[in-house]
């Protein structure tokens, strides 16, 4: 795909200009005969900057591709904030002599069921992908996860009051072996998913360039939950700090389905630049 550009635009920021430009599948500059086909470069700057989400931000040219890619990256940094957030308050749970399994052998038998699980996760995921396509896949197994991490917070809280057991086994034990399990099952599957969808929109080499910092901005986020986990215990307790993971699944939400809407908008624009391109070559013959 070609993208059409002019050399006397001015860029007041070259530097930042060529790291946001991430361009469709690595394209060169247009030439100047296929841009006198699509209109022009002007014409056909106005026309991406309409049509396929491009924006300009303090005189640097996003691409469709560059924004998609960005929200993206923040989802999966929200997502990794809300695995650093779950992990320790399961953990703590799980270990508790009150709301968990206090024996050394409790913790090598949960880690043998996280592979089953992971497989459950896997399955259920190729029939979201089968149904609904990547998009609505990845936007419900999310919503799934933050549900679990959600719903758990609360029914510990609630089991952990009341003491309420079933044949003698505290309830709220076995909500924590369960939740210590999933939590150690999930944090692949979103990832992958996420990272599927950069690797889709750029190419070997954007890859190189930018996946780099995006795992940075990923460890970041992750030793800021780090950072924050011991004081927002204290102030809303273990479960407070589990749906708060939740909810920080749920923003990531958002993200995601913006870098797949950037995305449907160049799939768009490219069927139309395409026809446009098709009927101009058509006329001149």
């Amino acid at each position: 795909m070609m993208k059409a550009s002019t050399s006397t635009l001015v860029q007041p920021l070259p530097s930042l200009q060529r790291a946001f430009d991430i361009g469709r599948a690595g394209s060169l500059p247009a030439s100047p005969q296929i841009s006198q086909l699509i209109g022009g470069a002007s014409a056909a700057k106005s026309l991406m900057s309409a049509s396929d989400g491009s924006l300009n931000l303090f005189g640097v040219h996003i691409t469709a591709e560059g924004r998609a890619i960005l929200n993206m990256a923040i989802a999966m940094s929200l997502h990794y904030l809300g695995y650093s957030l779950a992990r320790p308050s399961s953990l703590s749970l799980f270990t508790s002599s009150t709301t968990g399994f206090s024996k050394s052998s409790a913790f090598p038998l949960a880690m043998a069921f996280v592979s089953p699980m992971s497989l459950l996760l896997l399955m259920g995921y190729g029939k979201e992908l089968d149904t609904y396509g990547p998009r609505i896949a990845l936007r419900n197994t999310t919503f799934y996860c933050a549900m679990v991490l959600t719903i758990s917070a609360g029914l510990i809280q609630n089991l952990s009051n009341s003491g309420f057991s079933y044949r003698q086994f505290p309830l709220v034990k076995a909500i924590v072996g369960i939740l210590f399990v999933f939590r150690e099952s999930y944090v692949q599957l979103l990832t992958s998913q996420m990272w599927s969808f950069m690797v889709s929109v750029s190419t070997p080499a954007q890859s190189a360039t930018w996946f780099a910092p995006i795992s940075g901005l990923t460890s970041v986020t992750s030793a800021l939950a780090g950072f924050w986990v011991s004081k927002l215990t204290t102030k809303i307790g273990l479960t407070g700090v589990m749906a708060g993971a939740g909810l920080s699944l749920i923003a990531s939400i958002l993200f995601s389905d913006k870098a797949y809407s950037l995305s449907d908008k160049v799939n768009a624009f490219l069927e139309i630049e395409y026809t446009i391109l098709f009927l101009d070559v058509y006329k001149l013959r």
